[in-house]
């Protein structure tokens, strides 16, 4: 019992201690990375899905029914303007211009029998011996030999048409797509797709849509849209499929100005030259628009957000200490860790820039001031602390 006692006052002793240092804990002011804002340039960077198409993609499609005889080209192959592709079966078509020369040589005949009436005729009115209704007569029998004249020689022409249709050839500089029938098949003008397709790639459209909110930020920084078509402030950059971006800068061709109602957004168009072939037609990338801005860059860890709303926390000094204020903000995103403040923050103001999903309003907090380090047009992220606030 002697020895009992001396041990419970020692564990009480202990336990009080341990309390004490809890209470000392809980009283300590936490440390918050934070920084103090000012105006930086940076490259605003925006992404846009985007469909890629030739300067011209041309369906092959015949223009007569024949039987497809011969396949000049292969699949990828660059073709040039009027070189021969296809070559449908001609002997149909051959027989039908013999026959529409034929028809001309007939009709020529007619005419040349109408005439010798009409000269005959005439001797015979001029004496009296026929009537002039007799006359006129053969006079309209000749006007329509000569109209069937005309009709057979327009057959000729239609039929040399139909012959040369049977050569098909490029309609422009480009390469060939796939192609959807085989030697012997039967096609024609009604056929459910197209022979083949050329496309022109030497120069690629990126056919994008942007939203009215973003078109409006361009607009206003380019001056107008004259000034952003002829692409004065603005990056045009394509990223491929692979995540790389391609070798030359785009320029935008069209801008619709008419704002879709169903979808909000409003159709561009941005040409990238292709004289390597790297881009192909029917594909598809990101068009990325950037341009250079000096404002209040943020880190995109210094924000959070409630009900769609983005909120930061701005430290000011009360009385002999400083508080975290929750304040909302508005920013405009700049790559996928910074934000361009456009309202609720100022130059000058201090934010916390590590924590804040665990701090609480008017929590009462220790600024440690960090700066921010520039690096590839853009403000990275926030470096070791350099000063405490007292």
């Amino acid at each position: 019992m002697k020895h009992i006692v001396p041990l419970l006052l020692a564990a009480l002793v202990i336990l009080a201690g341990c309390t004490s240092e809890n209470q000392e804990d809980t009283n300590v002011v936490p440390e918050k990375k934070s920084i103090v804002l000012t105006k930086t340039d940076c490259r605003v960077s925006l992404d846009f899905p985007a469909q890629l198409k030739g300067r011209q993609d041309i369906d092959i499609v015949p223009q007569i029914s024949a039987m497809l005889e011969q396949i000049l080209v292969k699949e990828g192959q660059h073709v040039v303007k009027g070189q021969k592709m296809f070559i449908l079966a001609q002997t149909e078509y051959i027989a039908a211009l013999a026959n529409a020369n034929a028809g001309v040589e007939v009709a020529k005949a007619q005419v040349r029998t109408e005439e010798l009436e009409v000269e005959a005729e005439k001797i015979l009115l001029d004496k009296n011996i026929i009537s002039e209704h007799q006359y006129n007569v053969t006079c309209n029998e000749l006007a329509q030999a000569k109209a069937q004249l005309a009709e057979a020689e327009a057959n000729v022409v239609r039929a040399k048409n139909n012959l040369s249709y049977t050569v098909i050839c490029a309609p422009c500089n480009g390469v060939v797509g796939d192609i959807n029938y085989r030697q012997g098949a039967l096609v024609g003008p009604t056929v459910s797709k197209p022979l083949t397709i050329v496309s022109d790639n030497s120069v690629i459209y990126a056919y994008s849509s942007i939203n009215e909110k973003d078109y409006l930020y361009h607009m206003q920084y380019a001056g107008g849209k004259e000034k952003f078509i002829e692409k004065l402030p603005v990056k045009c950059q394509l990223i491929l499929s692979n995540g790389e971006f391609y070798e030359q800068e785009g320029k935008i061709e069209t801008v619709s100005g008419v704002v879709d109602r169903q979808t909000g957004a409003v159709n561009m168009r941005t040409a990238f030259p292709n004289a390597k072939g790297i881009l192909a037609s029917g594909g598809s990338a990101t068009l990325e628009l950037s341009v250079m801005e000096n404002g209040i860059v943020i880190p995109r860890n210094a924000t959070y957000e409630i009900q769609d709303k983005t909120y930061a926390y701005k430290i000011t000094k009360q009385n002999n200490s400083y508080v975290a204020l929750s304040t909302a903000v508005e920013v405009y995103r700049i790559n996928d860790k910074e934000y361009l403040v456009e309202k609720g923050l100022s130059v000058g103001d201090t934010i916390a820039v590590e924590g804040v999903r665990k701090m609480t309003n008017n929590m009462e907090v220790k600024p440690v001031i960090s700066a921010l380090v520039a690096s590839n047009d853009s403000v990275k992220a926030v470096s070791d602390s350099v000063k405490v606030l007292d």
